[in-house]
């Protein structure tokens, strides 16, 4: 399977919840999509105007096409996250996420033509990068990482994203000649 047969699967999978953007573009970088999910949950008495509470949950997904994964690239995508994503995503460039921001989601999918490599493979399993701001009043953030090794029909991943790696097992595991049948 080639990574762009694959990612369009994906894509069509993710597209019933996110707000896709193929070729986005931020700031130098060209990803090769981009998904967009945003959820609202309230109570309120009788009308709307009247609100108990209410929480907001956000999700951001980077999918990557890259022909061979190392470790110098995870290396970068983690120091845009640190020093530029979750800043500009999560909290809009502010001190902290809006008043009612519950959790945000940050998720790389890498998606590889090469073989991933044992340390590498380790690195993917360990990498985490979460907060919380102003002792979880304004919720948390984490990020997942999910690599898809084509070259082995592999998916790699940390442990934020082992709830979604069976998604992209399915796909993986996906048969072409199934279309034309």
């Amino acid at each position: 399977m080639n990574s762009k047969f694959y990612l369009d699967k994906i894509l069509k999978t993710y597209s019933s919840s996110f707000d896709i953007f193929k070729n986005y573009n931020y700031e130098d970088l060209t990803f090769s999509a981009y998904g967009y999910f945003n959820s609202k949950a309230e109570k309120y008495i009788l009308v709307k105007e009247v609100n108990l509470w209410e929480v907001n949950s956000f999700e951001h997904i980077f999918f990557i096409e890259i022909d061979k994964f190392s470790e110098e690239n995870l290396t970068f995508y983690e120091n845009l996250l640190k020093e530029k994503l979750e800043k500009k995503f999560v909290r809009n460039n502010k001190k902290y996420p809006e008043k009612n921001h519950m959790n945000s989601y940050i998720t790389f999918i890498f998606i590889t033509s090469s073989e991933i490599n044992k340390n590498l493979e380790k690195k993917i399993e360990k990498f985490k990068f979460e907060k919380t701001y102003l002792f979880s009043i304004r919720g948390f953030f984490s990020t997942k990482l999910l690599v898809v090794d084509l070259e082995k029909n592999k998916i790699f991943c940390n442990k934020s994203s082992r709830d979604i790696k069976n998604i992209f097992e399915n796909i993986l595991n996906f048969n072409e000649e199934e279309i034309y049948e």
